[in-house]
């Protein structure tokens, strides 16, 4: 019986399953989890590890059977990278396979983007996809006294999610950590790239 039979059958008849999950904060940690619903390739169901409702991707499901075997998966874990500390040693991990690609690279010291090039080989200066350290963030409030004179106010913060990404015709987002901008940067690098 494949992966989503047993978890249909299980929400049918209310029963728990141990599975090994792939995702989350801790793949393949052993979970009892209690499917309680399941749609789109997603299993929402209350986890006992934790004692709250999660949702589950299926393809990162592997069910584990009384004998301990484990259904089949089709998930893929994603590339294992390094512990980055600075944008140079990015720079310097990704470079050849960022020019395998056919980009134009270019480092600075808290970013890294890829350009297409022009016909005649130059870069172009507008980038395709991005990674930036953006530490701080700013808001401007602005306030009207009772003589109708404007005071502008500017608070300026530190941003909890200082790794941004940015890349053509996406929404640019930040993140906590260098790691997790560098797989999204890699994942539109290799999809958007020139020599595919």
């Amino acid at each position: 019986m494949d992966t989503l039979s047993i978890i249909e059958n299980a929400i049918n008849s209310k029963e728990k399953l141990m599975v090994v999950y792939l995702g989350g904060s801790q793949p393949g940690a052993v979970r009892e989890i209690a499917p309680l619903s399941i749609k789109n390739g997603k299993v929402r169901a209350r986890c006992y590890m934790s004692n709250v409702i999660k949702t589950f991707l299926t393809e990162k499901i592997q069910i584990m059977d009384s004998d301990g075997a484990l259904t089949e998966t089709n998930y893929t874990q994603d590339e294992v990278y390094p512990l980055f500390h600075s944008y140079y040693e990015v720079y310097e991990y990704l470079k050849q396979r960022l020019l395998y690609l056919g980009w134009h690279v270019t480092f600075t010291s808290d970013s890294i983007s890829v350009h297409k090039k022009f016909k005649n080989g130059n870069p172009r200066k507008t980038s395709e996809v991005s990674i930036y350290f953006d530490e701080y963030t700013s808001e401007m409030f602005a306030d009207w006294d009772s003589e109708g004179s404007f005071t502008p106010e500017v608070e300026v913060r530190k941003k909890k999610k200082p790794y941004m990404f940015s890349a053509k015709n996406e929404q640019t987002c930040g993140f906590k950590t260098l790691e997790k901008s560098v797989r999204k940067f890699v994942k539109f690098s290799e999809l958007l790239a020139p020599n595919k």
